[in-house]
């Protein structure tokens, strides 16, 4: 591994959360679908660009740690229909 990329939407130190933090946040807290989609439309032609730009081959989509019905990172992994491999991450917990 080369380059490793992680963003965090919800709290920048300067300014507080964002926008998309807050939306992000929504829609993880009330598993709405068409909030969802309101990420993913907000974030996967700049996730593309990224992609393109530092010509990116694989991509992680980290597990949640919080059991819901409606994950969103599995909306963004379906949602951005990247075609590149995805590399698998398992979360182990300590207890």
């Amino acid at each position: 591994m080369d380059d490793l990329f992680f963003c965090d939407v919800y709290q920048l130190q300067e300014f507080g959360r964002s926008s998309l933090g807050n939306l992000t946040f929504f829609a993880k807290q009330s598993q709405q679908k068409a909030l969802m989609k309101k990420v993913i439309a907000l974030t996967g032609g700049k996730a593309r660009c990224l992609i393109d730009h530092m010509k990116i081959d694989a991509v992680c989509f980290v597990p949640w740690s919080v059991k819901r019905e409606q994950q969103l990172m599995r909306a963004l992994e379906d949602g951005w229909n990247l075609d590149l491999p995805l590399v698998d991450v398992v979360k182990l917990s300590a207890s």
